[in-house]
């Protein structure tokens, strides 16, 4: 090989050695960004969710009147060994009380109003 293809070739791969390099570079630099980036969105997903928090449905089972009235009606016919009819005005609890379930603020506000109409009818 003469002196000329040597140098040709050194440079050659001293070329490619540069464009590794800056390929490495720019490929560091998208990882940061994309990093960035995805912790910008985690961030903003987790102020959305503290923004959604209160409009959330309510978790725990919250015991009413109504409730421990249904309650109390099963646990005397399960000792009885009888049956009970439960009656009252529509959409104060009766079917969904023994049945703990998510209740959004919306629900409750209703379930309350419905049990004040209730008692000053009684």
């Amino acid at each position: 090989m003469s002196l000329e293809a040597i140098t040709r070739i050194r440079s050659v791969e001293e070329g490619m050695d540069q464009a590794k390099a800056d390929a490495r570079a720019q490929a560091q630099k998208l990882a940061a960004e994309a990093e960035r980036e995805g912790r910008a969105l985690l961030q903003q997903g987790r102020e959305q969710a503290a923004k959604a928090a209160p409009y959330l449905p309510v978790l725990e089972y919250i015991p009413t009147s109504i409730s421990e009235d249904v309650y109390n009606a099963i646990c005397y016919c399960q000792m009885e060994r009888g049956m009970v009819i439960l009656h009252g005005d529509a959409g104060i609890g009766k079917t969904n009380e023994p049945f703990p379930q998510k209740r959004t603020e919306k629900q409750m506000k209703k379930r309350n109003k419905n049990k004040i109409k209730k008692s000053k009818v009684d």
